[in-house]
């Protein structure tokens, strides 16, 4: 069936216009909304919102415009729903109430493993001249932006980018050197 044909029949509410839409159409609609209801918490609400999506075509689809095709009309007004429905469904589930639930219990694993990167960092750290440590704590730990940088060490923006870059590549080489030794000793 022609596509002119199957909005117009869609837009009269004919059964047949509507299997034909579903059969051709279910597929991408359901593939939009669940790229966008990607957490777990909105996984329920697919199928509420798939119904919305068809129910929204039904009623919109007698004043499309032919500007896009219709399969892109269509994946737009499901994108748009699907939107809707993460902006309503993050009002109700924060992440602070999700994260409670999960893993608040840290495992003893998590806990050697995470003490272990510190260490390591702290090792690479300490291998730092002053002024190297300085500037990576204040970057990357204390959080100042570079134009506050700037301002500190009175030098331009492309000096601290460049010793940033150099910093950062020292430092990730000291971390790389602490975790090959202390697998070998473990």
């Amino acid at each position: 069936m022609k596509v002119q044909r199957l909005i117009k029949l869609l837009s009269y509410r004919d059964k047949e216009a509507l299997e034909i839409f579903i059969d051709d159409y279910s597929t991408l609609i359901l593939k939009v909304i669940t790229y966008i209801l990607n957490e777990s918490y909105e996984k329920e609400y697919i199928e509420e919102c798939y119904d919305d999506v068809i129910m929204i075509i039904l009623d919109k689809c007698s004043g499309f415009e032919y500007k896009a095709s219709f399969k892109t009309w269509v994946a737009s007004i499901a994108k748009n729903k699907a939107l809707d429905y993460k902006r309503k469904l993050k009002k109700y589930y924060s992440y602070d109430d999700i994260d409670e639930g999960y893993g608040s219990v840290e495992s003893s694993e998590e806990k050697y493993f995470n003490n272990n990167k510190i260490s390591v960092i702290n090792e690479a750290l300490s291998k730092l001249n002053d002024d190297e440590k300085r500037l990576f704590i204040k970057k990357y730990i204390l959080n100042n932006s570079t134009v506050e940088l700037c301002n500190e060490y009175k030098v331009n923006e492309n000096v601290i980018y460049k010793r940033i870059s150099r910093l950062k590549k020292r430092v990730r080489e000291l971390i790389n050197n602490e975790y090959v030794k202390e697998s070998l000793y473990e």
